[in-house]
């Protein structure tokens, strides 16, 4: 008997509360946790795609950091890290093409 009526309470109890109204400011604290605006603005790398050099002896990805994109290269034989080119190097020999 005890078993069926706290069942029933526990059913019936949506039936009783009263949802609160959603907010402007609700609305945009749940859309802030959306993917794209949480993966590397808030949260960094959580995905890595891996593109494979053609002889199989590393691969290159794409690296978030606070307002930066960096490019780094990672050798299997040894295991290296480097970045996979002179970001400053690039940036001035585009400016001087581009004036």
């Amino acid at each position: 008997m005890r078993y069926l009526l706290s069942v029933s309470l526990v059913a019936l109890a949506p039936l009783f509360s009263a949802a609160q109204p959603i907010t402007k400011d609700d609305y945009a604290r749940a859309v802030s946790f959306t993917w794209e605006n949480v993966n590397n603005k808030k949260a960094y790398n959580l995905s890595l795609i891996p593109n494979w050099h053609a002889d199989s002896t590393g691969f290159w990805f794409t690296y978030y950091d606070r307002g930066e994109k960096k490019y780094e290269n990672l050798t299997l034989k040894p295991i290296q890290r480097k970045p996979l080119f002179d970001h400053a190097k690039l940036a001035s020999k585009l400016s001087e093409a581009l004036n």
